[in-house]
């Protein structure tokens, strides 16, 4: 993310911004910060933060003469928190590059029902008092888990007790810039990771045998008893941000075993009609979130349907203003804009920042003028991809705009109404999915599609008056028998070639409709041929990121055209 700024009082200012999340206490008692260990880790409430201060405590006390006093004692902490810090001090600690920032998120549909389990069925605990004030109920009241869920969705996050309070706005993401995000569900692996880049040692944690959590509620395995279709409704539009800013899904195999309570006492339900249920609905807008900042780490399940070349570890994204990914060194470069659009293979999260193509080329440009932002994202089609130009970029005057055609695009047109199918989870345009599979379709018929969505950006092109260039999606094509991990990604040899010869159609079209549009085609399908640049049949690895940044340097005439 990006730094804030230095100002005349910015621990005033910055106190003042995240104050408009959240009341100032939260900020207080829910951030630790470590002047031994040079890292800030700000606790989000029901996100296993017990378990993570119990190591922390830990660390820290490491080699003195101290007892270990109990994570849930603030005021005996051997953390400071921020109150305890002089103005510059605070300020590195938030903003400065020698400290590490992190925090833990949750699944936020298990996390809400675990905090009803321990809070709110504990009716001593704070945040049970609390809501029932919110509700305007007594002391003693038993409320059930969909009244629960209806109140904290209508408050706003600053109303929310940090318990759920919308993570997005209890972690203060549009203030700090975090350098490490774990998550509950991969706690073991995001810990161990953490501890190795805070003590410089490897560290393999069995975190199984420490969980400091006063309660221990086995939410995630309760999640269809307690969730239904409306519930899931509500938190999916009010937690949001928690959705799209950490990477949770919406939508989950186990939402297809709702039953209402009167199809569970066994009595046939009333049939409801749309209107008596509305569902509002939005157009899919597929990006990282503004000034999102992530650690990914392939898992050893992708690594094995690798070649090799890509090597494990944690690869850092980072979000401008606008939810494109840009090296933050070259953030702010003035000049004509180039933005590229694509999938995974544009938004190359495997491959470090820095060394993505789009970063490489902002490099090239040294302190020439110019500015090249990365749009991609995996799991968008052109469809996708298109709503992105026309609702992201056309309003920041583009100088170019680089279309690379989605390797989706050949999955989802199988779906029945191909681009447009609104029951596929992963490539609906419009949210939330409908439920049921998604229907089969015919790929020759849904092929034809493409033609005139690629037309359709063209002639955003000429009217807002950009250079478009229209890209192939460049494969590895190999023998099936030779390569074990090829087999493994590609279950059988009918899977394979089908996929093979669908992207063979698809990029004829984007060649057909750059002949027919007069726009410039770069071929990447015959340009990027050498096996060695991809570290799978679709993904290009480290070598082939900068050999690809080479090729668009000198083809895309950008940004030495400008205002010609």
């Amino acid at each position: 993310m990006n730094e804030i700024p230095p100002q005349a009082d910015q621990k005033a200012e910055l106190a003042a911004r995240i104050s408009r999340l959240k009341p100032r206490r939260d900020f207080l008692d829910h951030t630790y910060i470590s002047l031994r260990h040079k890292y800030v880790f700000h606790t989000v409430g029901k996100a296993a933060n017990s378990t993570v201060k119990q190591y922390f405590y830990a660390l820290e006390l490491k080699g003195s003469h101290f007892a270990m006093p109990s994570v849930h004692d603030r005021g005996s902490s051997p953390l400071l928190s921020p109150f305890q810090l002089d103005r510059q001090t605070l300020e590195k600690a938030l903003t400065g590059k020698e400290f590490l920032r992190f925090t833990f998120v949750r699944d936020p549909y298990a996390r809400l029902l675990s905090c009803f389990l321990d809070r709110i069925k504990d009716h001593k605990s704070r945040p049970y008092r609390e809501l029932m004030r919110w509700m305007k109920k007594d002391v003693g009241y038993k409320p059930e888990f969909g009244e629960f869920i209806k109140a904290i969705c209508e408050q706003t996050p600053f109303q929310q007790n940090n318990h759920w309070r919308l993570q997005y706005a209890d972690a203060m993401m549009p203030e700090v810039g975090y350098d490490f995000i774990g998550k509950q569900e991969s706690f073991s692996a995001d810990m161990s990771t953490l501890m190795s880049r805070i003590t410089g040692a490897p560290v393999d944690l069995q975190t199984d045998r420490v969980n400091a959590s006063p309660s221990v509620t086995a939410a995630h395995d309760k999640l269809p008893k307690y969730w239904t279709a409306e519930l899931v409704q509500m938190v999916q539009t009010a937690f949001a941000k928690d959705f799209e800013t950490f990477g949770y899904e919406p939508e989950r195999e186990w939402m297809g075993g709702f039953k209402s309570a009167v199809q569970a006492a066994g009595t046939p339900p009333a049939k409801k009609t749309e209107q008596a249920q509305p569902v509002r609905r939005h157009i899919r807008l597929k990006e990282f979130s503004p000034l999102v900042q992530r650690s990914m780490s392939p898992t050893e399940d992708y690594l094995s349907q690798t070649n090799g070349t890509l090597p494990p570890g944690n690869y850092k994204l980072t979000a401008n203003a606008d939810g494109f990914l840009i090296d933050p060194k070259h953030a702010k470069r003035p000049g004509p804009k180039l933005f590229v659009l694509g999938d995974s293979f544009v938004e190359c999260s495997f491959i470090h920042e820095g060394s993505r193509f789009c970063d490489v080329l902002n490099q090239k440009l040294g302190p020439a003028p110019g500015v090249c932002f990365n749009a991609g994202y995996s799991g968008a089609t052109s469809l996708n991809l298109y709503n992105v130009l026309i609702n992201k970029i056309v309003d920041k005057d583009p100088h170019s705009v680089l279309f690379v055609l989605p390797s989706n695009d050949p999955l989802s047109l199988l779906n029945g109404n191909g681009y447009w199918n609104l029951n596929d989870r992963r490539y609906a345009p419009v949210l939330p999915v409908r439920r049921g599979p998604p229907a089969v379709g015919e790929f020759e018929q849904n092929a034809g599609q493409l033609a005139p969505l690629l037309e359709a950006m063209c002639g955003l092109s000429d009217a807002f008056g950009f250079n478009l260039h229209l890209a192939t999606t460049p494969f590895v094509s190999t023998q099936y028998e030779e390569l074990a991990w090829f087999r493994r990604r590609h279950k059988t040899r009918e899977t394979y070639e089908g996929l093979m010869e669908r992207r063979r159609v698809l990029n004829q079209v984007v060649r057909n409709t750059a002949q027919k549009c007069r726009k410039d085609l770069i071929d990447l399908e015959s340009i990027l041929t050498d096996t060695e640049m991809f570290y799978d049949d679709v993904h290009v690895n480290e070598q082939g990121s900068l050999h690809l940044a080479d090729i668009l340097m000198q083809r895309l005439g950008w940004p030495s055209t400008a205002g010609a």
